[in-house]
């Protein structure tokens, strides 16, 4: 008589081996499909169930839209986020907690020398010079040769910091009319340079 090595369970393959006899080996149930779970039953064999999505696939960041794709599996779309204003300068984005939101537009100016603000009238971000950056243009055009393009943006800002004290101020420790807080040793300023002489140098109203 030959022997039966049904083990009357579903999950798994059943065998025998003249040198060891029966054996019962589990089945590997694998989902093709990656949105499923996979498992076994004794009676049925393999199962698949589709999962909870919004369970399975959520990634807590509410700035996401959590799905499933049967082929990647989870999928966490960025969320696009409209505004409830008609202002040009009121924009909407999402907070990785309050989800979407609406904010003032950030305007970013082209350099160091200039402020942007956001003009909700003209539909567009406004340019102006910065204080104490005008005469910095000015310097720049005409001692390209002298000063490199970092020194005059040097200038630039450190004009801009001292927009605070006073313009008058600025100019005087510019021309070294003014000893101490204000006092500037840049170059520009120098009666002498490494190419001759310096032909912006203002020595007391004189050059």
């Amino acid at each position: 008589m030959k022997l039966s090595c049904d083990d009357g369970n579903n999950c798994t393959t059943d065998s025998c081996s003249k040198t060891t006899g029966c054996s019962n080996i589990p089945i590997n149930c694998t989902a093709g499909n990656k949105c499923q779970d996979s498992l076994c039953d004794p009676k049925t064999g393999c199962v698949y169930k589709n999962f909870n999505i919004s369970q399975r696939c959520d990634d807590g960041n509410v700035c996401t839209d959590d799905t499933c794709d049967p082929n990647k599996g989870c999928v966490h779309t960025n969320v696009t986020c409209v505004s409830n204003y008609t202002d040009f300068c009121i924009v909407a984005t999402c907070d990785n907690i309050k989800g979407c939101i609406s904010v003032p537009r950030t305007c970013v100016p082209s350099d160091n020398c200039h402020v942007s603000i956001c003009d909700s009238t003209k539909q567009k971000c406004e340019e102006s010079d910065l204080q104490g950056c005008v005469t910095a243009k000015i310097v720049g055009a005409t001692a390209g040769a002298v000063l490199g393009a970092a020194a005059i943006v040097g200038i630039c800002i450190a004009a801009a910091v001292l927009t605070g004290t006073g313009a008058a101020a600025a100019y005087y420790g510019y021309n070294h009319q003014h000893k101490g807080e204000f006092e500037n040793k840049n170059p520009l300023y120098e009666p002498e340079t490494k190419v001759g002489h310096n032909q912006l140098y203002d020595a007391g109203g004189k050059k």
